[in-house]
């Protein structure tokens, strides 16, 4: 999901989501340096790599914002404080 946050998809994405899992979506939709979203380490690490660990935890503190939990629930952005 924070891919499809970063990437600006949100949208295009609760149009599909009641039938398409974000991890689905995402390897229909995006794509980096040419490859396509798998799922591997690798792909992340690349995708984030060390020059983009801003851009890791502005998509953490925006999944909040998107994401509504229980109360009772954290986020991973509550850890970043």
């Amino acid at each position: 999901m924070l891919l499809i946050l970063n990437e600006g998809l949100e949208k295009k994405y609760e149009k599909v989501k009641s039938y398409q899992s974000p991890k689905a979506f995402a390897k229909e939709n995006i794509r980096y340096n040419g490859k396509r979203y798998d799922q591997s380490s690798e792909f992340l690490e690349m995708y984030y790599g060390n020059n983009n660990i801003k851009k890791l935890i502005n998509n953490i503190k925006k999944y909040k914002i998107y994401k509504q939990h229980n109360k009772d629930e954290l986020y991973l952005a509550d850890i970043l404080k």
